[in-house]
C-alpha cells in the first residue's frame, strides 16, 4: 500500500502506536514523511510510509458492521448489503464471501428508467484489506457505505 494512494475515510493502522485510524487528510511533509490527520478529534501523525499499515479484512470486521445503520446482513455463507434508490431507480447489491479466509467481493448494479432497463453491471474482485473494500465501494458509487464502514 502506498500512503499517497489512500483516500479520505480509509481505515489504516499507525504502526508505532498500534492505533487504527480513519483518514481525514493526508499531506506530504517531506520526501519520506506524510502528515496524516484522523477522523477522531483531529489527531495528527507525522509518519514514514512503512509506519502506515493496511488493515486485513476479516470476518470479525464484517461482523462489527452487521445490523448497523447501513444494514449489512450475514446468512451463514456471505455478507450482503442491498438498497434500492427510488429517486434514480438504482438497485445496488453487495456480496462478500470468504473462501479460505480470502474475501471475494461482488457488486451488482442495475439502473432502470421509465423508457428502458440497463443491463446489470457487476464488479467482482478479491479483497484483502479494508481500504480496498472502501475503494471498491466508492468506485461503485456507494460512498456512504464506504465512509460509514466500521473497524
Amino acid at each position: 500500500m502506498k500512503v499517497s494512494e489512500l483516500q479520505i475515510g480509509d481505515w489504516v493502522k499507525i504502526s508505532r502506536h498500534e492505533k487504527v485510524v480513519g483518514i481525514q487528510n493526508i499531506s506530504v511533509a517531506s520526501p519520506d514523511h506524510y502528515n496524516i490527520t484522523t477522523k477522531l478529534a483531529g489527531e495528527s501523525y507525522h509518519r514514514k510510509e512503512d509506519e502506515v499499515e493496511s488493515i486485513p479484512l476479516t470476518r470479525e470486521i464484517m461482523d462489527a458492521n452487521l445490523d448497523g445503520p447501513d444494514g449489512w446482513k450475514y446468512d451463514g455463507i456471505r455478507y450482503t448489503w442491498a438498497n434500492t434508490f427510488s429517486k434514480s431507480a438504482h438497485l445496488h447489491a453487495v456480496y462478500i464471501e470468504f473462501v479460505m479466509d480470502q474475501a471475494i467481493l461482488c457488486v451488482y448494479e442495475r439502473k432502470s428508467t421509465m423508457s428502458h432497463s440497463q443491463e446489470p453491471r457487476i464488479l467482482g474482485m478479491k479483497i484483502s484489506y479494508v481500504h480496498e473494500l472502501q475503494r471498491a465501494l466508492r468506485l461503485a458509487g456507494l460512498n456512504g457505505l464506504a465512509n460509514n464502514f466500521k473497524v
